[in-house]
Formats: structure tokens, sequence, C-alpha cells
């Protein structure tokens, strides 16, 4: 498979820090993928693919709900995040995975059936880095069989519930963020927006269900790992002038004294899930071309796959700009994060195992 084409509108920056929070993004919320699942006929020995699934994704639990002899494919368009998703699930003798390296929004269908077409597409804080989430959608449809669902789970930006005390640095900081997203393309509102995508898609949408967690117990991790977020935004809010470098950075020293304080409730952000179905009898046979023909796999059609608009890539200059200005800070940052792990953490940052008979993790392999 050639080397996919990036996604401009990905506003992340790639290094360190970020591998380390995505590997806990999938801790924290994996729990809530099976949720979306009970509302939808996949189970055990089903095929599933995650779309975007980075360093780890949902795939650990996506494997437990098809079982060993279902089928997972993650999906992403970096190399580097599933080198590290590959040693994971190597090390957890998840044979069932398969890992493919490419973007979704050009992607030939025909790569992925077989194993395809699926019983489901997921996608966790996805569809709102994508220039055209309806494109996207339609596109992961496209690797869905006629009946089968389509699962995505979104950021609600500066949702309703807020934590207590309050910490205005967190709103203050994941609006940044979003200004970032938008001025880069991104689709940062995709959460509130399900109903009219799954209407321009042609989906059925099947249920919407919104959900947060109380991280009041590990307030060090938690708020660490919005300051990890920012260090990975940070090239791109200088370059689109969403905020300086000293307005960045008083953000985090507010969130960082913020972890030294007790928390009632203490809430990183609201979710909203989507549950949406591919109609029954709108399918066409799929040749390797993704153009008609063979009546071995299928594609399913919704509204015709168009991918969003292109943005130009930055030249050479702006990229070493970028890892100038992010390189630093991360370095920093990295030391803190691993330093955030106390007896009532969630877990440490890095590639993980859970300990035998406890509830701790430790940290086994090095990040690439």
């Amino acid at each position: 498979m050639s080397t996919p084409t990036r996604n401009d509108a990905y506003a992340i920056e790639v290094n360190q820090v970020e591998l380390d929070r995505l590997l806990l993004l999938g801790e924290l919320y994996n729990p809530f993928v099976p949720d979306g699942f009970r509302r939808t006929s996949v189970g055990p020995g089903g095929k599933v693919i995650d779309v975007g699934c980075g360093a780890i994704g949902a795939l650990p639990a996506l494997c437990a709900i098809v079982g060993p002899q279902g089928v997972v494919v993650g999906l992403d368009m970096d190399e580097r995040s599933l080198g590290l998703a590959r040693q994971i699930l190597e090390r957890q003798n998840r044979a069932q995975v398969q890992l493919v390296c490419g973007n979704i929004n050009d992607l030939d269908p025909a790569a992925l059936c077989p194993p395809g077409p699926f019983d489901a597409a997921f996608c966790r804080l996805f569809l709102m880095h994508q220039p055209d989430p309806v494109a996207t959608v339609r596109r992961m449809a496209a690797l869905v069989h006629p009946g089968g669902y389509l699962i995505a789970h979104e950021y609600l930006y500066n949702g309703a519930h807020q934590s207590v005390p309050a910490v205005p640095a967190i709103n203050a900081t994941q609006d940044m963020w979003a200004r970032t997203m938008r001025a880069r393309g991104a689709s940062p509102d995709v959460g509130t927006q399900f109903t009219a995508v799954c209407a321009a898609a042609g989906l059925r949408e099947v249920d919407q269900h919104g959900w947060f967690s109380n991280r009041a117990a590990s307030p060090a991790v938690s708020l660490a790992g919005v300051r990890a977020t920012t260090i990975s935004y940070r090239a791109a809010i200088m370059e689109t002038g969403t905020a300086t470098a000293a307005e960045i950075d008083a953000l985090n020293q507010e969130l960082e004294e913020a972890e030294k304080q007790q928390y009632d409730l203490l809430v990183i952000g609201d979710f909203m899930e989507l549950v949406a179905q591919v109609p029954e009898g709108n399918a066409r046979p799929l040749m390797a071309n993704g153009v008609g023909g063979r009546r071995d796999k299928w594609e399913t059609r919704v509204g015709g796959a168009t991918s969003g608009p292109s943005r130009r890539s930055p030249g050479p200059e702006t990229n070493q700009s970028r890892r100038e200005a992010v390189a630093a800070p991360a370095a920093a940052l990295s030391g803190v994060i691993g330093a955030a792990v106390g007896s009532r953490a969630i877990l440490p940052f890095g590639a993980l195992e859970r300990l035998p008979g406890t509830g701790k993790l430790k940290r086994f392999l090095p990040l690439p």
C-alpha cells in the first residue's frame, strides 16, 4: 500500500508526549466502548474496524466484543503510532487484530475487503479532526455491509458539566484547542451535529447518548493529560495565531497548580456517542478499483463518497518551526507526566500492562 496522504486539518503533532496521551485516552475511555455496541447486533465472531486508532485506540475493547474468533482492524495514517500499537498487541497476543496504515479519506475500500466488509466501523475523537465529517462518514460506511453499524464518540467542547471546585483553565484551554482546529479547517463541533451528519450521509440514526466521567481520584494524571494535549497542539496554536507562547504557558501553569487540589467532581470533558446504521438494500458489487464487478465484495454507497477539500501542505521551513516550538516544552512535560503517577492515579503514561490481581499498571515498553 502506498504512503497515505496526510490530513492537514489534523493540528496535533505526533511526538513522545502525544503517543503517551493516546495511550492514556485508550485506558480512560475504552470502558465506554461496549455500551454503544449493546445497541447493535455485533458480538462474538463479528468483524469491526477502528478508524483512526492511533497508538492503541479502542482495539483491546473491540477484541473483547468480537472475541478470539472475530476480526479487528485498526486503520490510521501515522505509521509511528501503529508501530506502538503493534508492540502492545503482540504482547497481549491479539492475533485477530490487523493494522493498516492509510487515510480513510482517500483509501480504496477494496484495500480492506477482505477482511471487510465489516459489521461495524468505530471511531473516537476522529471526526472532529476532519475537514468534511459527512464525507468521512460516507467513506466509513463504505466499509460496512448493509445493515451494519457506525459508532462514533466525539468530544463536546465546554460541555455542561463543570468541576467542583471549578477549574477555569480547563475551559479556556479547550476553547483554545477548538479555535485552533477551526483555523486549520477541522470540525470540533461535530459532536453536536450528529443528526445532521447522519441525514446528509444517508445513515439511519439509531441512538445518541451523552456521558462524562469523574476524574476526582486522579487529578494529577487527568490534568497532566490536558497539558499534554496542549503540548501536542502548541505549534498549530502558534502558527494559526490562536494564542501566544506566553498565553499557552500561563494556562499550563494554571493547570499544573490545579493538579495539587482535591476535587469532589473533576470533569475533563463531556462526550456524545452516535450509533447509526447503514440502510439495507443500498449496496452494489465492488471491484478492486472501487467501481462495480466482483461478487465477493460489497461497498455501501451512501450518497457518494466524495472526499473533503484538500489543504496545501506546509513547506519544510514551517515544519521545522513547528518541531522547534514543540521540542522543548514536550521534553519538559515528559518528566512531569511520568512523575504524575501516584497510588490513586489511573495509569502511568506509556505502553502499559495491568498487573495480575491488582488495579495497577506498569510501563513495559519503550516508546518508538
